[in-house]
């Protein structure tokens, strides 16, 4: 169910976005998905070779693809002005790593979200809850 929120938040998105994980596994993963239904992205994480991770950030940040599916190892240094939306797939480990991560939207100041998906069973574990938190990172 979370993988098709995913999608279907994606699908009515304004690009470019980014969707940070906490592993590179599910960078990978989500990166897949979002190849598979036709999204232009691709995935970023510390364990990739430095040449491999400078092809991935160069083709995001020239707009060459959509949506960078990445682990907290994107993101020093990052000043692309135009991301519209930040979405985190899994709680982060620390309030300061979410604020530093949602900044990275809306930087030329238009509108960018900032979403957590937050997942769990109902009382009776028949179906699934979900919640999304959209904050405005800037309102232009």
């Amino acid at each position: 169910p979370k993988q098709r929120e995913l999608l279907s938040f994606i699908r009515t998105a304004t690009m470019p976005g980014i969707v940070y994980t906490s592993g590179r596994r599910t960078a990978e993963n989500l990166a897949g998905l979002l190849l598979a239904a036709g999204v232009k992205a691709a995935y970023y994480h510390g364990e990739m070779k430095a040449d491999d991770r400078a092809k991935v950030s160069d083709a995001f940040m020239s707009g060459q693809m959509d949506v960078l599916c990445a682990t907290k190892a994107f993101g020093m240094g990052i000043d692309k002005p135009d991301i519209r939306f930040v979405l985190h797939y899994q709680i982060t480990e620390s309030i300061e790593q979410y604020w530093q991560e949602a900044g990275r939207g809306g930087r030329d100041g238009d509108r960018a979200d900032s979403t957590t998906a937050l997942h769990g069973w109902n009382s009776d574990n028949r179906e699934i809850l979900t919640l999304s938190v959209l904050r405005p990172v800037v309102e232009g």
